[in-house]
């Protein structure tokens, strides 16, 4: 994956140097030491006779691995040029297609990979002529880059993104809420609207979660916090900047590592099942944002229970809900005596839409819940707080319960 910037756009390209091995990597796998050594120097120490035969020799090394199929390399990616080279060892007549494409898989650009560069003929690339170079105003279309050949296909993403304050703040490709954003009428053809309500909405719920944490610790300086579905860590990123020590934690696998690697905060893997969700250590506040508005009745409870053996003794549980502003919006109650209704769909369509749908509770029915599942009422309730319409709970915990081990994060 990759992003595009520069001073004047809005997508920021970085160096694929992590993602996709350069050929001189290649080379020292998969040849004599001895032998790249010498090719390494060879315009310099070889005649024109000798290149030839390291040539062949280090081209044939090359087609016969296995594992090298095809080669991609960027070497120069901007909003107004991308360079590079591709080519295929075991096919070395075949020239890749290179396409930038926008969003809806539509092309916005296109060239073959056929450009001749002595560099690459001196490394053993067959004829040389494996280069490309695409130049255009393309920084808020592309979407992704794809090279096409008869036999294969590579596609590679694009992360689109914000500067702000010499920080560059990426969005990943697969975040569901930027999708959700970006797919909203009201940014319709206009991405960097997009990319600025999803940017500057997460600094705001940093804001509300640190307002609604201060009436609880007025005097504390650093607070351990569980950040529940986390996402891409649209809202982590802003929160880790506030009183928080964060651990996020989401059930999609690439999110997780996602946040590790690039926001740089605690993470942890969630389970499907709340009976499995890990309780061996404990936090000043969990937290869980729109997660409660997709759960359906048969595990509702359970996640509640689940989420506050997460929480410390003296320490809060908050989450948001669907309730009657937004079921004013959905109007998927029947009638005034109904407290909860459960659909299942929703615009994650990666998971199972019976676990995760979109709910409508009122404050009857999670008051119920709570009771029932941690003998514990809600210790704050405000409605249409988060986005005018999801309301939200805050539960303090006041004792700990004897199955409960209690090891406080640090």
């Amino acid at each position: 994956m990759i992003s595009f910037y520069d001073k004047s756009s809005l997508i920021e390209y970085s160096n694929f140097k992590n993602r996709f091995m350069t050929l001189k990597q290649i080379c020292k796998d998969i040849c004599p030491p001895i032998l790249w050594r010498v090719a390494h120097k060879i315009k310099k120490a070889l005649p024109i006779a000798s290149i030839h035969v390291i040539r062949k020799n280090l081209t044939a090394r090359l087609a016969a691995s296995d594992s090298l199929n095809e080669m991609v390399n960027i070497e120069i990616a901007n909003s107004h040029h991308i360079e590079g080279w591709a080519w295929i060892p075991n096919h070395l007549d075949e020239k890749f297609k290179v396409y930038l494409m926008g969003a809806s898989d539509e092309i916005l650009f296109s060239t073959v990979a056929d450009i001749y560069r002595d560099d690459l003929f001196v490394s053993g690339m067959g004829d040389g002529a494996y280069g490309f170079r695409i130049k255009g105003n393309f920084s808020s279309f592309v979407r992704k880059i794809v090279f096409q050949s008869s036999e294969t296909k590579r596609i590679i993403p694009i992360d689109v993104g914000r500067k702000r304050n010499n920080e560059f703040i990426a969005i990943h490709h697969d975040d569901f809420i930027f999708k959700f954003c970006e797919n909203n009428p009201l940014f319709t053809n206009d991405l960097a609207l997009a990319v600025d309500y999803y940017i500057n909405d997460a600094k705001d719920a940093a804001q509300k979660l640190k307002q609604l944490c201060a009436n609880y610790f007025p005097k504390q300086d650093k607070l351990s916090l569980l950040e529940f579905a986390a996402g891409y860590g649209r809202v982590t990123r802003h929160i880790c900047k506030e009183r928080f020590c964060v651990t996020a934690c989401d059930i999609h696998e690439d999110a997780v590592s996602y946040i590790h690697d690039n926001i740089r905060v605690k993470t942890m893997q969630s389970t499907t099942m709340p009976e499995d969700f890990p309780s061996d250590i404990k936090y000043d506040v969990v937290f869980a944002l729109s997660f409660f508005s997709h759960m359906p009745d048969k595990t509702f409870g359970r996640w509640i229970s689940a989420l506050f053996r997460q929480v410390i003794p003296g320490g809060i549980l908050i989450f948001t809900t669907h309730g009657k502003i937004s079921n004013e919006n959905f109007l998927m109650l029947a009638s005034k005596d109904q407290d909860f209704i459960f659909l299942p769909s929703s615009e994650q369509d990666d998971l199972q839409n019976t676990e995760y749908g979109t709910t409508v509770s009122l404050y009857s029915y999670v008051d119920r819940i709570c009771r029932d599942f941690i003998d514990a009422a809600p210790t704050e309730y405000h409605e249409g707080f988060w986005w005018t319409h999801q309301d939200v709970y805050v539960i303090k915990k006041t004792a700990v319960l004897q199955s409960e081990k209690l090891v406080p994060a640090s």
